[in-house]
Order: structure tokens, then C-alpha cells, then sequence
């Protein structure tokens, strides 16, 4: 680990970077904060596996650890950023967070800031200490959902088509059926399929017809099933396999479920290949400078 540098101010920064070899140390102390250090614990293990992502990692201290913050910013690596900064934060002390939120100089709070996917019970610290010289906006909210149940994870293939993981070749249809998808981010796709667990299900003629991706955040997402080949299954058939992949690997198989009017969609089909509601909600939360705004 880092020594602290000074900031900005000339004191002491509150945070201390953390080095790609100290990754796995701080996975496995966040795996017993689990499920709320998930998100983080995702970013941690896909920068292991992929350093090109380029996230900065800092904590408040080894010795006394609650607050692990996690950076993207713009235009480095393949990770796209819909802010000038992108954050995600695990913290078991509010004061402390408050305390890093109002001081460090690595959070720049002059340009767009995205919190993706931190603790709901975070927010109140986040309304209290966000700059008055912005608009901090609540986009959506999502829960947490857990996998307890491999008894529901043997769904047979159909026949007429195969499991295979998918290939750089497929990033384009997944861009284009992911409803946060820009054409700007197809690299992030790209790297996503190249470096983390993936599942496709294909016909026997080759054509892809349905797909779930472990995120750069490490839970699944991105899952779809192409219009024709709807109400036959083929998302449990994704799901299912993905998470025996994350099982095998010794991940943690999770997802999150945005609140919106199809909800119940997935939740149903979570709970059929055996995953269950947590009582974790994650916010995702942006903060603007006055005159700027972050293109959702």
C-alpha cells in the first residue's frame, strides 16, 4: 500500500491509494462485509483480472478500515464513464464517509460526479455534505438479489441450440439490446466479453438468441432474449449457466433489480433458478455543477 500524500490544501489526503497487489487483501476482508461490499468487491475482481480497466482504489486505512472508494474517470481505459467521475463506495462508518466525502481532493467535485450503485442508506450522508454549487439527483434504485439455491440451476437446453460463451464477434447485438447501451461503448462491451464470465445461447445455425454477462461490477446483467425467441425459457437457461460459472469460479452470483415497471419480470425469473431478494438496496446518484449535467 501507497503512504498518504498531501492534498491539494497541504495537509494530509484522507484517503490511501491502494496497489493492484493488495486487491486480493482487500477482497477478502469485504467478503465478510457481504452483501453490501459486493459492487466493490466486483470492480476489485475484475481489475485482478483485467489491470486495463484502470480503476483507482483508495481506503481510509488498513488499520482501522471502513471506507473503500472505488474511481473510472473519463476517457481511461475501456471503462465508459457517464460522468467526469464514476464512484463506487463500500462504508461502515457514516462520520468517516463524511468526513472523506467533505476533505479528499481525489473526489473533484467541480466536474460531474456518479455514484453507481452505492448503499440507499448512504444517501442522507451524500444530501448532507453534496457542494451547494450543484444538484445532486437520486436517478433510480435497485435491490440486491442473492443466489441460495443450486437445486434450480439445471435447466435443459433445448434442442436445436447449444451453450457457448460469447466472442468480441456478438458485442455489437449485446450493445444494441442494452437499454443503457451507447455506440461509444462498444470497447467496454468488448472488454466485458473478453475478460468476464459470459453465457450465450445460440442455435444450431449459429445465430445468438439470448445472453447474460457477469458486469465490470461483478453481478449479472446485460441479460436479454432477442423478441422472436421469447416465452421459451432461454433467460432462465443463461442465468442458470452463468451462475454455475460464478459458482465454479468461487464468486459470489448476484443481480440487482432496478425498480421500474417490468420489475416483476425479473425478480420472477431470478427466483426460478433460485436467487432471493436481500434486504440491500443500491442507489445510483449523480451530482452536477451548475451548468453541466451527466447525459443518462
Amino acid at each position: 500500500m501507497s503512504a498518504p500524500t498531501l492534498s491539494q490544501h497541504g495537509g494530509l489526503e484522507v484517503l490511501v491509494p491502494v496497489s493492484a497487489s493488495d486487491y486480493p487483501k482487500l477482497v477478502k476482508h469485504l467478503r465478510t462485509q457481504q452483501p453490501h461490499s459486493l459492487k466493490v468487491i466486483g470492480h476489485l475482481t475484475s481489475n485482478v483480472k483485467s489491470p486495463d480497466w484502470k480503476t483507482e482504489v483508495y481506503v481510509d486505512s488498513w488499520s482501522h478500515l471502513s471506507v473503500v472508494i472505488c474511481l473510472n474517470r473519463k476517457h481511461i481505459g475501456p471503462y465508459i464513464t457517464l460522468s467526469d467521475t464514476d464512484i463506487y463506495l463500500h462504508s461502515t462508518c457514516s462520520e468517516k464517509l463524511k468526513e472523506i466525502l467533505l476533505n479528499s481532493t481525489v473526489i473533484d467535485w467541480g466536474n460531474t460526479v456518479f455514484f453507481d450503485g452505492i448503499d440507499d442508506a448512504l444517501l442522507p450522508d451524500l444530501q448532507e455534505i453534496a457542494p451547494q454549487s450543484g444538484k445532486l439527483k437520486l436517478e433510480f434504485c435497485a435491490n440486491i438479489h442473492l443466489h441460495t439455491n443450486t437445486d434450480r440451476l439445471n435447466w435443459a437446453t433445448p434442442n436445436g441450440t447449444l451453450l457457448s460463451p460469447l466472442t468480441v464477434a456478438e458485442a455489437r447485438i449485446v450493445l444494441k439490446n442494452w437499454k443503457f447501451g451507447r455506440d461509444w461503448m462498444l470497447s467496454e462491451i468488448e472488454h466485458i466479453i473478453q475478460t468476464n464470465l459470459t453465457s450465450g445461447l445460440f442455435t444450431n445455425e449459429g445465430e445468438l438468441v439470448a445472453w447474460a454477462l457477469e458486469g465490470f461490477y461483478g453481478g449479472i446483467g446485460f441479460v436479454h432474449t432477442l423478441e422472436n425467441h421469447r416465452r421459451k425459457g432461454y433467460a432462465k437457461i443463461v442465468v442458470a449457466d452463468l451462475t454455475k460459472k460464478m459458482l465454479t469460479a468461487g464468486q459470489t452470483p448476484w443481480a440487482h433489480v432496478e425498480d421500474h415497471s417490468e420489475k416483476g419480470v425479473s425478480e420472477r425469473l431470478l427466483e426460478s433458478v433460485g436467487f432471493l431478494k436481500s434486504d440491500v438496496r443500491q442507489a445510483f446518484i449523480g451530482f452536477a455543477p451548475h451548468g453541466k449535467e451527466i447525459i443518462w
